[in-house]
């Protein structure tokens, strides 16, 4: 779904062998990514974000952080990509 500068987008998937719902949403605005996901088992296991910065074309900066809530990890991110 599109709002403008929003979007919104999510998945759900059934595992047959393993008889499990997996899910994930996703909100992308001004350059930010949010998600969350989870299981029929776990409702909320992970969050996180990134934002992407474009220097020129062919140069980005990637900054973003995912948090399990189970596990209380916290993994930030940095990168920096060249492509020619």
């Amino acid at each position: 779904l599109n709002f403008g500068e929003t979007a919104l987008s999510g998945t759900v998937t059934y595992d047959t062998d393993a008889e499990a719902f997996g899910f994930e949403g996703v909100a992308n605005a001004y350059g930010v990514t949010a998600y969350l996901n989870g299981d029929d088992t776990d409702s909320l296991q992970n969050v996180g974000g990134e934002y992407v910065y474009t220097f020129t074309p062919g140069t980005e900066f990637t900054a973003g952080a995912n948090y399990n809530l189970d596990s209380e990890d916290l993994n930030p991110t940095a990168t920096m990509s060249f492509s020619f």
